[in-house]
């Protein structure tokens, strides 16, 4: 059996075995002995340009994809800042809607009671004065006509009669407040915080002075029990 025989059943006993939709090696003769076969076979491996065309074609199909949706979020998240948005204004509006004789209303309903309050803190920070007054009066009598001395006693009175006089200031200030509530006026709201504040500050200084009194009580006592 000569080469090109024996080549020839080869081929037909490997295209037996490969499959069909392998290529066939294609057998060349040249030159002499075996060192003139040559073999070329196939890669069918590598992508037609119909495969990676259509691959091309899925991947810019999800790019687009992916920035349509982002494009939808931003939208949603718009939409949905300029609903509460709008809520908070319509809210706002609502409330500024109120008519006036509404607040007229409102106003009068709470207007005596305002004013008995208003009245009241003016009464007490007058009337808590006076108690600690009478107490500074007696402190200083009992001083007088005492034996004992007390140490650091003329100190401790200057640094009353001091927040006496501030606490005097500020109880004279709340009451030159009127206690009037006039429900016509839209300066009613701020006239009340005024009122306020000056009894704020009015306890403030009764406090300070209490507590300064409080100094001489004790030093008094203390002295009297060394004795």
């Amino acid at each position: 059996m000569n080469i090109r025989l024996k080549r020839v059943l080869v081929s037909v006993t490997i295209s037996l075995l490969l499959p069909a939709s392998m290529t066939l090696p294609a057998f060349a003769e040249g030159g002499s002995g075996s060192g003139g076969d040559a073999t070329k076979i196939a890669d069918t491996t590598q992508p037609t340009a119909s495969t990676s065309g259509s691959t091309e074609t899925k991947v810019k199909k999800t790019e687009v994809e992916i920035e349509h949706a982002k494009e939808l979020e931003g939208i949603a998240e718009t939409e949905n800042h300029d609903h509460a948005k709008k809520i908070l204004d319509d809210a706002k509006k609502k409330g500024k809607e109120h008519t006036k004789e509404e607040r007229l209303k409102n106003c009068t309903d709470k207007q005596q009671g305002l004013v008995n309050k208003l009245a009241n803190l003016q009464k007490n920070s007058s009337s808590h004065l006076g108690k600690i007054d009478a107490v500074l009066v007696k402190l200083t009598d009992s001083q007088a006509t005492a034996k004992t001395p007390v140490a650091g006693y003329a100190a401790l009175l200057a640094a009353a009669t001091a927040e006496q006089a501030q606490a005097a200031a500020s109880v004279a200030a709340l009451g030159n407040l009127s206690t009037k509530i006039d429900c016509t006026k839209d300066t009613v709201a701020s006239e009340v915080a005024t009122f306020k504040a000056a009894a704020e500050q009015a306890r403030s200084d009764l406090k300070a002075y209490r507590d300064a009194v409080k100094a001489i009580l004790k030093a008094i006592e203390t002295s009297a029990g060394a004795q």
